[in-house]
């Protein structure tokens, strides 16, 4: 392995982890945002309601 593709993979290495990071972060905010925009609309869009 070429000293070049070792220091990508150290630069790369701690970016993956916080970008997965940032995208669970933003996907948790926007699930919640749609649940407390309209509740029943995201009930029957997720079909988790057990009366229609």
């Amino acid at each position: 392995m070429s000293k070049l593709n070792q220091q990508l993979e150290q630069i790369h290495k701690p970016m993956d982890k916080v970008l997965l990071r940032a995208l669970s972060l933003v996907l948790g905010f926007a699930n919640a945002g749609l649940f407390m925009w309209s509740p029943e609309d995201y009930d029957a869009a997720i079909g988790a309601s057990p009366h229609g």
